[in-house]
């Protein structure tokens, strides 16, 4: 027996919301891992000005949002910065919106 190697070739590129808080992309699909003993959501998009896939790791507030979105929806994602918690005083949460895009 002999360890393995692990490598993100099962994910796609991880998209940067502190050097780009906006990001466009059609909703690929949505994968659960178990890491530590952590449930953690990943929601794979392709990036519409590119076409490179992109996997965004969830967090509660995306989490509720993206649960109203269907499979191949254009989706935009804006990162509203850090948010002070109104459950967990002193606490501060990644606070985001979701928005689809819909024909006139």
């Amino acid at each position: 027996m002999s360890y393995k190697s692990l490598n993100n070739e099962n994910f796609g590129k991880k998209w940067d919301f502190d050097t780009n808080p906006v990001f466009e992309g059609e909703y690929v699909e949505k994968r659960q891992a178990e890491v530590q003993g952590n449930n953690l959501t990943f929601y794979a998009f392709t990036e519409l000005e590119t076409g490179d896939e992109y996997d965004i790791l969830g967090c509660a507030t995306l989490n509720r949002q993206m649960a109203l979105v269907e499979l191949n929806a254009r989706v935009k994602i804006t990162f509203k910065g850090m948010s002070p918690s109104t459950k967990r005083l002193g606490k501060e949460f990644k606070n985001f919106s979701v928005e689809i895009w819909e024909e006139d």
